[in-house]
């Protein structure tokens, strides 16, 4: 093979390797039967008018449902004056950060054998031979 005929199948192979990857065109939103062509184009818009913002408008029942919702939540309990329920696991947990808080209250809470082989740092392995 000479180097022509390489590069041409590389461009061949990343050809068909790019069209394999290309999307389906998507559909349009009028048929064929339905266009009419005897109608004018749509005027042009300007930039700016299509780039503003559009004002919000809230209608009674938007207001009504936003309104009963905030009520809804203001009469929610919170966190505070809700009595704890009794969860097992949130038991557990805060007996262990107690505990924990102990630990650290009395002192270190590695003993001296621990911090002899902290202090000591890693030692790499060695490669046998």
């Amino acid at each position: 093979m000479t180097h022509l005929s390489t590069s041409a199948i590389f461009a061949l192979a990343l050809l068909c390797a790019s069209v394999s990857g290309c999307k389906k065109f998507p559909e349009l939103e009028l048929s064929e039967e339905q266009f009419d062509s005897k109608l004018p184009y749509p005027e042009l818009v300007p930039l700016s008018v299509l780039l503003e913002e559009s004002k919000a408008t809230i209608t009674d029942d938007v207001e009504t449902d936003l309104t009963t919702r905030r009520d809804d939540l203001l009469t929610t309990p919170d966190g505070a004056t809700v009595e704890e329920t009794k969860d097992p696991l949130l038991e557990r947990l805060d007996a262990l950060h107690e505990r924990r808080e102990a630990e650290a209250d009395e002192g270190s809470i590695f003993d001296d054998e621990l911090r002899k082989r902290l202090e000591g740092g890693i030692t790499p392995p060695t490669v046998p031979e």
